[in-house]
């Protein structure tokens, strides 16, 4: 079971494992491309995401997750994501997605390749709008916010304002294929500014949880 709120678990998958799951998203379909409608990439091309939510990989995250996480959950998104572009500062919940008398879990990131990027996690948190751009409307500015110089070596690619409204809770490790990075969904954060390191997309498995509320 996991003891840190934010962690990291190597070699969660082996290479026969991440073969199999691969080859149900090669056969599954080709995938969905997003150009991102605003923020610092509005009208590019940022992902391509194959919903694995309808297929046998649904079980085996069940019962391959029940070992590693505290409380009783379900899985209510499963997807690829190929991300061309990283990330600015957003949340993955969902509210549409979660179950009469449940709530938003966890999320789950599950890297396919070794590369040099990470998910950077902030203190911030929010209940409903996945957008950062609403927090701001409704938050004053923290009186400590993320240190200047990391934000212009990681996340050069937000909003410079952004960095007013937020505090670091976690640097999470370099991604490795096969790992289980995992975080409250509730909370706000961002992908590195990886696209400045490669040029190559980054692939991962993202897995959203559901519990039933105490």
């Amino acid at each position: 079971m996991i003891t840190e709120e934010c962690f990291c678990i190597d070699n969660f998958l082996s290479e026969e494992e991440l073969a199999n799951v691969e080859k149900t998203i090669v056969t599954n379909e080709s995938g969905r491309d997003f150009v991102v409608p605003n923020g610092p990439w509005a009208g590019k091309l940022t992902a391509n995401y194959v919903n694995l939510i309808d297929t046998d990989l649904v079980d085996y995250f069940n019962s391959k997750l029940a070992d590693v996480m505290p409380r009783t959950f379900n899985i209510v998104g499963l997807q690829r994501i190929k991300l061309f572009l990283p990330w600015d500062v957003h949340s993955d919940v969902y509210m549409n997605e979660i179950s009469k008398g449940h709530e938003p879990y966890y999320n789950l990131l599950i890297p396919l390749d070794n590369v040099l990027s990470r998910t950077i996690i902030f203190d911030q948190t929010t209940d409903g709008p996945t957008d950062f751009y609403s927090y701001k409307q409704t938050h004053a500015p923290v009186a400590d916010p993320v240190d200047e110089q990391f934000w212009q070596e990681h996340l050069s690619m937000c909003w410079p304002e952004d960095r007013q409204y937020v505090t670091l809770k976690k640097d999470m490790p370099w991604q490795r294929r096969g790992q289980l990075n995992g975080f409250p969904i509730k909370y706000f954060h961002s992908s590195d500014n990886f696209h400045t390191k490669f040029n190559e997309p980054k692939c991962f498995i993202q897995i959203r949880l559901e519990t039933p509320k105490n």
